[in-house]
């Protein structure tokens, strides 16, 4: 998903990585090399936001999803390195532009 933030800056957020067993850190690190730009990784909220008292059900592995923030409008290149590179199929690919209107 493309998104504007301040002004006519944009961010690309990337999710549902673990279903594809990509590392979310590793895929920043090597986004932010590929396309020249800043990137984050942040955790989404899962069973273990809502129910705290579960945590213990849950390995560190299990415990949450997490996304890629990607400075810029990259979406395309984005979803061609996905494909290209680490095998996530074209048919899995969602991309959802709030940029235009």
């Amino acid at each position: 998903m493309t998104e504007r933030r301040q002004g006519n800056k944009k961010m690309t957020r990337v999710s549902g990585l673990e279903c594809f067993l990509l590392d979310a850190d590793s895929l920043a690190s090597e986004l932010q090399k590929k396309f020249a730009c800043s990137t984050a990784t942040a955790e989404l909220p899962g069973i273990i936001a809502l129910y705290p008292t579960l945590v213990h059900l849950f390995s560190d592995s299990k415990r949450g999803q997490h996304e890629v923030l990607i400075q810029g409008g990259v979406i395309e290149n984005l979803a061609k390195h996905l494909v290209d590179h680490h095998g996530v199929p074209k048919r899995y690919i969602e991309v959802y532009d709030k940029t235009k209107k």
